[in-house]
């Protein structure tokens, strides 16, 4: 008989001994992975137990029965606690209070269920978003931290980071040590509104026609719109931010930056359907930008005056962003002094069809304005009360599209009037902007604003299922997080054989399951949707029926990922039908609409667009200017590296042609992660055998559910394992090795 010890930690973190009842058993179920559920991983538990109301129980659990005492125990937060066997640390975990029994209307007994330090990992979490991960925005959770993973989103630097540039992300945390993630940011050639195409033989004007066409008229405008694609962020990076925001550590096992099939893994950061937006509170999109084009001249216009022998050199001087006006009293002029400045500002957009607002400032305050406008516009105080003040003007331009304004195009102009002595006027020099000025469709991405509304728990189970990962919580803390494959190599066997009761035994079917369907939640994109139709399958998606299947008894087992699945087109010349060496994603509907659906996994490779055939491919800069790109560019595709199929893994079940050579890959996830557990359950010798057995201290407190017990020379894997701790009697569910 093993002496059980229970301890509790009080509201002062310091574990307490609970008593037990002397006949009160408590058993641990324990369980990892289990073939009657095989896409769940298992923590330990026990049936739900009774601890008598002794003075220090009531007093560690604040009398619970007594529901008007304020700031009483929280019985909806498990609290951490500890089983011990014989003075041995057997195992951590969470007391769940359960309730109170009561006798004469006073407290019995108090119920309570202990769980493993697995399911920590769901309290913390409970229902966040990835919205709610705020080390992807700051350093730090109250936002004063450094920005990390935040870009400018831009015209710019979307070409850029297509090109593979500006990927890694580097910043002093809290403690002054660098931090560096490497390709942590990718913006994939995956449009999100239009359809792209390769036709060298038509000038169609405005639409995702890849081919580039030097011109600038708009049957040249075509070409992938930047707008048109989003930003992705490593899938490695959301990990860490979950690490960070719930202080907890995973063991890199797999979540490794070296293994290339997790660190490469991206997720498009896709909120909306169609273009991006930034979360403006007012729900009203603009952009906006200070005229900073002017130039720099002095004396555009100029007068001195002189007043009882005094010179005063009155000045309007242009700079790049302001107007300065100097030379008048800054305090009541004396008697005679009768000066006055007037202006003429004229504002003249590119594309008159283009709604824009714009605002005059004098010293950082707003003189003058107009919203929502087409076309030529001009602010006008010449022949107006004048100014006599010193001081600068500053025009800000507001729109909620890109809106340029071309060289020539905005001018200022300042009128010195004097009335002394007879009116003169000095018109001064008419200044226009020397360069291009542009207000452009802007601004700061932040991930927890375009990460797809998925929670945190969903997009962790979603990786588990996709790799087929078990976790459990070793003793420093970490959550070891391995391939189950991994978890069943290198494994210890204990021979239990003369601990077994033979007289209580069952050998029964292992396979619960007549096929195990394997698929992802979102398969409704257009060409996802197209092969459905042709194929009669799902893309990716694999119903498993053993290698030699029939017609076997039992329900089937779906094993769903909370993903989307993309079917990713490699282009031909529409002109001659030749391959390209483009290949692109499209997220959009089989209406060729702008698609939501559910949160994309990739992968993104940086790969020339260029051949003998193709030179460059279109970048639509602007709705009105285009350029050519003849750099490397970053294609998304479903397999780690989609130019080769040697060893490169996919985020397919299915052995499915890879896009980019139309060969088979056989490295699917079905095959890397879960073939050799699975096909073990479905095969003809396998067998669940439930026996009974009396194990000492000596195996309870050593084995764990990856190793394997010996019966009468036999092994077998645990399925399933329930002991009453007190007399180490166990009930176990174990799967023979075949």
């Amino acid at each position: 008989m093993q002496q059980v010890q229970l301890f509790i930690k009080d509201e002062n973190s310091v574990y307490q001994r609970v008593e037990l009842f002397d006949d009160e058993t408590i058993s641990l179920t324990q369980s990892i992975q289990n073939v009657k559920d095989v896409a769940k991983v298992f923590t330990d538990f026990t049936k739900t137990f009774t601890i008598p109301a002794t003075k220090d129980t009531n007093k560690l659990f604040k009398h619970y029965y007594n529901f008007d005492i304020t700031g009483g125990f929280d019985a909806r937060v498990k609290t951490v606690g500890l089983i011990k066997l014989n003075g041995v640390d057997f195992k951590k975990g969470k007391i769940k209070l359960e309730g109170v029994d009561l006798k004469d209307n006073k407290p019995n007994a108090y119920r309570v269920t202990f769980f493993g330090d697995l399911v920590d990992l769901k309290d913390l979490i409970g229902e966040d978003l990835l919205s709610d991960l705020w080390f992807l925005d700051n350093t730090k959770e109250d936002g004063t931290g450094q920005p990390t993973f935040i870009r400018e989103y831009s015209s710019e630097k979307i070409k850029r980071n297509l090109k593979g540039l500006d990927t890694t992300v580097t910043f002093t945390d809290a403690s002054g040590s660098t931090k560096t993630y490497l390709n942590a940011i990718k913006t994939p050639l995956l449009s999100c509104v239009n359809r792209l195409y390769y036709d060298s033989g038509t000038s169609s004007g405005v639409d995702g026609n890849l081919w580039w066409e030097n011109g600038s008229s708009e049957t040249h405008q075509h070409g992938v719109y930047w707008e048109d694609l989003k930003y992705s962020i490593a899938v490695y990076v959301i990990v860490k931010a979950i690490e960070v925001k719930y202080n907890i550590t995973f063991s890199n096992d797999f979540f490794d930056y070296t293994t290339e099939e997790y660190s490469s893994l991206m997720m498009l950061m896709h909120r909306k359907k169609g273009q991006a937006e930034a979360d403006y509170s007012t729900g009203i999109r603009q952009y906006t930008a200070y005229v900073d084009t002017m130039g720099i001249q002095s004396g555009i216009t100029s007068e001195d005056y002189t007043l009882n022998g005094v010179t005063y050199p009155l000045r309007v001087n242009s700079y790049d962003n302001r107007a300065e006006v100097s030379g008048f009293f800054t305090s009541t002029p004396p008697t005679g002094w009768n000066r006055k400045y007037y202006y003429r500002v004229t504002l003249s957009p590119d594309d008159n069809q283009l709604f824009y607002s714009a605002y005059l400032y004098f010293n950082e305050s707003i003189i003058r304005s107009v919203e929502g406008i087409q076309g030529q516009y001009e602010f006008t105080d010449i022949g107006g009360l004048g100014s006599s003040t010193n001081g600068n003007y500053s025009i800000r331009i507001e729109s909620a599209d890109t809106i340029t304004f071309g060289t020539g195009r905005i001018t200022w102009r300042f009128q010195f009037e004097e009335t002394s002595t007879g009116i003169v006027i000095r018109t001064g020099t008419q200044k226009v902007n020397i360069s291009l000025f542009k207000v452009e469709r802007k601004f700061d991405w932040l991930p927890s604003q375009q990460l797809p509304k998925m929670k945190v728990l969903d997009f962790l189970t979603g990786l588990w299922k996709m790799f087929n990962l078990t976790a459990y919580v070793e003793d420093d803390g970490i959550i070891k997080v391995q391939k189950l494959d991994d978890f069943y190599s290198g494994t210890t066997s204990y021979d239990v054989t003369e601990f077994v009761d033979v007289n209580t035994s069952q050998v029964n079917i292992a396979l619960p399951f007549k096929q195990i369907n394997f698929r992802f939640k979102g398969d409704k994109t257009l060409l996802a949707s197209k092969f459905n139709q042709l194929n009669n399958r799902e893309f990716a998606a694999l119903e498993y029926k053993g290698e030699n299947p029939s017609n076997w008894v039992g329900q089937e087992y779906k094993v769903e990922l909370p993903f989307e699945k993309l079917v990713y087109e490699r282009l031909s010349n529409d002109a001659n039908n030749r391959t390209t060496t483009i290949m692109y994603g499209f997220m959009a509907d089989d209406n060729q609409e702008p698609y939501i659906g559910s949160p994309l996994l990739h992968y993104a490779t940086l790969q020339s667009p260029t051949s003998t055939y193709i030179p460059s491919i279109s970048f639509r800069d602007t709705t009105v200017a285009h350029s050519e790109i003849t750099d490397d560019i970053f294609m998304p595709s479903n397999q780690v590296d989609f130019t080769t199929n040697t060893n490169e893994n996919t985020i397919n079940f299915y052995a499915e042609l890879n896009e980019w050579d139309a060969t088979v890959n056989l490295n699917s996830l079905f095959e890397e992660n879960y073939k050799e557990y699975i096909q073990d359950v479905f095969n003809e010798k396998r067998r669940l055998t439930k026996v009974k057995a009396f194990l000492p201290i000596r195996i309870l407190s050593k084995y764990t559910l990856a190793d394997t017990f010996i019966i009468s020379g036999k092994k077998y894997k645990i399925n399933s394992i329930t002991t009453n701790l007190q007399t180490g009697e166990s009930d176990m569910e174990l799967l023979n090795e075949v």
